[in-house]
């Protein structure tokens, strides 16, 4: 069922980019076809232009969570929002300063940015949002690892989405890192499950990628593989030296 409802949601959000592709490709056809080349160079390079933008974008932000306090992250992110009219801006606003705000160890300003937020009247996949931060809270606040690994379950159900859209498959993988986390501190991880986790630190968001290294970080510390632990602490202080929610598990 959330499969069907994330896809008509998304099909919502994609309907003009759907309709225009085919539109956008007889257009393509027509200008080669007259020959009008620098006309469909300069799209090109505008399109591109655009990429390299939303690129810079992303990096800026991994920038920012290397400062020492949330702060100039919440601020760009409410300086990217601030630009976007779409319905659910706030419900996505909200749980992106909870993310920072949790990796940052400010716990309680995370809760307090996602309590205006009536999350049940939104779509499954919004919703999931507010299930991976309470999944982080319990792994990360509470050490509960088997609230967590519920909560993450749900949080996988409630994304659940075709991956033909657009950066669906990253979002994804970063939930199903989640659920592993949560096995790997409830002890009950295969060897699969920890391999699957390693291979996921190259393809979540660089926030999931921290949460990774700390999952695993605990994992290695655990079975007495202390130089692994120790270079997933090396790959979280360099990417979040700040970070003080996911300190070591002691």
């Amino acid at each position: 069922m959330e499969r069907e409802q994330n896809t008509q949601y998304l099909l919502k959000k994609w309907t003009l980019s759907i309709i225009l592709l085919p539109f956008l490709g007889l257009v393509f056809a027509g200008l080669l076809w007259k020959g009008e080349y620098l006309t469909v160079i300069i799209f090109l390079v505008t399109v591109g232009a655009g990429l390299g933008w939303a690129s810079f974008n992303y990096r800026q932000a991994g920038r920012l969570l290397q400062e020492t306090s949330p702060q100039p992250l919440i601020d760009w992110y409410e300086k990217a929002f601030s630009k976007t009219k779409m319905a659910d801006r706030e419900a996505f606003l909200a749980s992106s300063k909870a993310l920072v705000y949790t990796l940052f160890g400010r716990f309680e300003l995370a809760r307090l940015e996602t309590r205006e937020i009536t999350w049940e009247q939104q779509a499954p996949m919004v919703q999931a949002s507010q299930f991976l931060l309470e999944a982080l809270w319990a792994y990360l606040e509470k050490h509960d690892f088997q609230k967590g690994l519920g909560l993450a379950q749900t949080a996988r159900k409630m994304a659940d989405v075709s991956t033909a859209f657009p950066f669906a498959g990253v979002s994804i993988k970063g939930y199903e890192a989640l659920v592993e986390i949560g096995e790997v501190l409830t002890g009950t991880p295969s060897l699969q499950t920890v391999s699957s986790l390693e291979a996921k630190l190259n393809q979540v968001s660089p926030y999931m990628k921290i949460v990774v290294a700390w999952g695993l970080e605990s994992f290695y510390n655990r079975s007495g593989q202390s130089e692994r632990a120790e270079h997933m602490r090396s790959l979280i202080n360099r990417l979040g030296p700040y970070c003080y929610g996911v300190k070591p598990l002691t």
